[in-house]
């Protein structure tokens, strides 16, 4: 039973490392393109007034 129990809290902390590095994966995927969305609107809505590329 000993060997049992050390292999399941070593499988619960490898889990847990796992759902850390998902939730900051994810956070990485969602703010990425919400900031790029933020900074090349701006700069769009400029060209398309001045009609002159960037």
């Amino acid at each position: 039973m000993q060997g049992k129990s050390v292999g399941f809290a070593a499988q619960n902390s490898r889990f847990r490392n796992v759902k850390t590095q998902l939730s900051l994966f994810k956070r990485i995927i969602f703010t990425k393109p919400t900031q790029k969305v933020l900074t090349t609107t701006p700069i769009r809505l400029a060209q398309k007034e001045t009609g002159l590329p960037i």
